[in-house]
């Protein structure tokens, strides 16, 4: 894991933590949900850097569910398609995204595609890809799900970069 990932993941651990624990400490009947995914990352680091662990993010490892050893049902296990999987609960038949690009055919030929590429739309902040969205996702996402339950809800997706935070937040984020 290179110096970049590893800064946004303790960076997100911390906005983590300081915004569960008061949300914990709340009465009152609203329910979290918190899914936190890391590509490549061994599960053994949450038992090594568990004590220094606390507040909100401490009670989410105690009385949340951890997944260490996780098992992947298809073939392919390429990146964006396994976070929408994760997301959505479906195979990247269902959901649409078979692969993080593939070819396909246009008005000026053939060429890749990401699938989340949208001329339409556009991102703030991020100069590699101006224009992307999850309009092309074809399955709601448990933040979609969340959103139709509640208006009032909140969904925070937070990534290293744009593609994943997508697959996170759905289209209702």
């Amino acid at each position: 894991m290179n110096i970049k990932k590893c800064t946004v993941f303790f960076l997100s651990l911390t906005l983590l933590n300081l915004y569960c624990a008061p949300i914990f400490a709340a009465d009152n009947d609203k329910k979290i949900i918190i899914q936190i995914t890391l590509d490549q990352f061994k599960a053994d680091y949450l038992k090594w850097y568990r004590p220094a662990f606390s507040g909100g993010l401490k009670r989410v490892l105690e009385n949340g569910t951890v997944i260490s050893e996780g098992l992947v049902d298809h073939a392919l296990t390429n990146s964006f398609p396994g976070h929408l999987s994760l997301s959505s609960g479906m195979y990247p038949a269902q959901h649409g995204f078979p692969a993080n690009e593939w070819i396909i055919e246009t008005e000026d030929g053939w060429g890749f595609s990401d699938g989340i590429s949208d001329k339409t739309t556009w991102i703030a902040g991020d100069k590699e890809r101006t224009s992307v969205s999850p309009n092309n996702i074809l399955v709601p996402t448990i933040a979609d799900w969340v959103k139709s339950n509640d208006n009032g809800a909140k969904a925070i997706a937070l990534s290293s970069g744009t593609a994943i935070s997508l697959a996170y937040g759905g289209k209702k984020a």
